[in-house]
């Protein structure tokens, strides 16, 4: 499967639907998501494959019941 990535513009949030999908014509239940700008094109998801930070199969999984994915970032820094 081939996807598109895009940033949302108020957190840090990503955005991912099939390769081509017009983003405009999504309902996204998501305030983040109303504003975003692109970051990725034609993406290959590869379970065999892992990549830093996301979900293949959750995505997979959301974009065949939904027709998108939200992906949340969390960066947490720990003093020692």
């Amino acid at each position: 499967m081939k996807i598109d990535v895009y940033k949302s513009n108020k957190s840090p949030k990503y955005l991912v639907v099939p390769a081509g999908k017009n983003v405009s014509e999504l309902t996204v239940n998501d305030v983040d998501m109303t504003e975003v700008s692109t970051f990725k094109y034609d993406i290959e998801i590869d379970l065999n494959k892992s990549l830093i930070g996301f979900d293949q199969e959750a995505a997979m999984t959301a974009i065949a019941a939904n027709g998108y994915y939200v992906q949340g970032i969390k960066v947490e820094i720990k003093a020692y």
